[in-house]
């Protein structure tokens, strides 16, 4: 940045930066790794330090490591979903050899392999079907076994790296939402997964997604109060989200593992046109304005102080 050139090298993260972040548990670079259809396959191909940019491929390991060490914050990293074992056997190698020995690991397999909207499902499926794993006839299932295998393939190399799993949190991460089927049956119960794993993670966002055919719809939720679309959150929204966590924390409890979280937020957001509703998207931008709000005894929303890092 301008005023850093005779100082980066030495001194590669900003003030503001580092201050923002201190006194965090984990950091989880998924997005720093460009993990969404990432390109990366072989060692040879993964970011370094030297490299013009780190917006292409992401941010080198040795950087994310140097901030892991910097504010003595757990690093959590996504492999990506075609990384050779090579490509992780070494991976393992640079953080054991850099990371400062008293933090944890934790190690994921790419980033929401659930999700259809990205490349790491599709190669998922394209790989159950290669190895016979799932019905022909829902290839999405074949897709959430391969998740598994590989995720287990994973963490097996890096025990062997560490020497073993105490300094690693090894997650399978899937959706917060429907129900136990998926988490338990479709992933967690393949090849012994959910025995070898630490963690299961969900983004139990608080969801709202409204658009012309939902009920309400879009037309009628963009002429609704704010107080109105706040008592719809407390009352429908966030008993769902609650509901998503009760449900996956049965799960983690059956194999004995931690459940955590990869991701969460407010989700409130216009679906299938109603993104285009300029009214709505303006009631939606007016309650993600407020920092902090309170339920009242009398069952209304009332302002309450704003907390950093709301």
């Amino acid at each position: 940045m301008p005023g850093c050139e005779k100082s980066y090298k030495s001194e590669p993260f900003q003030p503001v930066f580092l201050e923002r972040w201190r006194g965090f548990n984990t950091f989880r670079f998924m997005d720093w790794q460009r993990t969404n259809g990432s390109q990366q396959r072989d060692w040879a191909g993964r970011p370094r330090v030297a490299d013009c940019n780190w917006t292409e491929k992401g941010i080198p390991v040795e950087v994310m490591v140097a901030l892991a060490n910097r504010l003595k914050i757990n690093p959590w990293f996504c492999l990506p979903h075609e990384a050779s074992d090579e490509y992780v056997q070494q991976f393992a190698r640079l953080v054991k050899l850099r990371l400062d020995p008293t933090l944890k690991v934790y190690v994921e397999y790419s980033n929401e392999v659930w999700n259809s909207m990205f490349l790491q499902h599709k190669y998922a499926e394209a790989k159950a079907k290669e190895l016979g794993l799932g019905p022909k006839e829902r290839p999405w299932e074949g897709a959430a076994m391969f998740h598994s295998r590989r995720s287990v393939e994973i963490f097996r190399i890096w025990e062997q790296v560490f020497g073993g799993k105490e300094r690693l949190v090894r997650v399978i991460a899937w959706q917060a939402a429907g129900g136990d089927y998926w988490s338990d049956k479709m992933v967690l119960s393949q090849e012994g997964a959910g025995q070898n794993c630490d963690a299961l993670a969900i983004a139990p966002y608080v969801t709202m997604c409204i658009g012309p055919q939902t009920k309400p719809s879009s037309d009628e939720v963009a002429k609704w109060s704010l107080e109105q679309l706040l008592d719809n959150v407390e009352k429908q929204a966030l008993p769902e989200c609650v509901g998503w966590m009760q449900t996956q924390k049965k799960v983690a409890d059956k194999y004995g593992l931690n459940l955590v979280c990869y991701e969460a937020g407010q989700h409130l957001v216009g679906v299938g046109g109603g993104e285009n509703n300029e009214q709505l998207t303006k009631l939606f931008h007016a309650a993600i304005a407020i920092r902090e709000w309170v339920p009242s005894t009398a069952s209304t929303w009332t302002r309450g102080a704003t907390s950093a890092g709301t």
